[in-house]
């Protein structure tokens, strides 16, 4: 059965509508000479040619390595990214200043992106602003209307 799967799958003949489902270590045949287990390229190519099974894998884990809601306290509301905020790790050393300290260092070294919108009402908070200080470390910025650093909430997440 699976020396089958594998020849339909190298000729380019197997279609899959709904699920696909193969157990760990399922054989696939590379070459006719060269039998291995399914590798992440394996996996990356089955991906990108069925638009179900990346919906699938989306859906397996939240796109962004940090994501939050926090208060104008600098409390943690809500945490929903692969890795989550703790409440030690953010420190307000000054009226609208957030500072969040990872416990490692981003993927991405101090090349991420922190993108950051507030979650204010009634016209309060004029900008939001947020950049990565190190590997560990970023900062989040918050202004009032009056220009001025404001305690507000925000919504934020990391983008590799």
């Amino acid at each position: 059965m699976n020396s089958v799967f594998a020849r339909y799958l190298r000729s380019n003949n197997l279609w899959v509508e709904g699920n696909l489902r193969m157990n760990p270590g399922t054989l696939i045949l590379d070459n006719p000479l060269n039998l291995s287990t399914i590798t992440t390229t394996n996996l990356s190519y089955l991906a990108t040619s069925s638009s179900n099974l990346q919906e699938q894998l989306d859906l397996k884990q939240p796109k962004f390595l940090y994501a939050a809601r926090i208060s104008q306290l600098g409390v943690v509301a809500m945490t929903t990214g692969r890795l989550p905020i703790t409440p030690s790790m953010i420190s307000t050393p000054a009226t609208g200043d957030y500072v969040f300290t990872l416990p490692t260092p981003h993927p991405s070294g101090a090349n991420f992106l922190v993108m950051v919108s507030p979650c204010s009402s009634a016209g309060t908070v004029a900008i939001c602003t947020a950049y990565a200080n190190s590997s560990t470390q970023f900062t989040v910025n918050v202004y009032g209307t009056s220009g001025l650093p404001f305690n507000a909430p925000f919504c934020f997440h990391t983008v590799p």
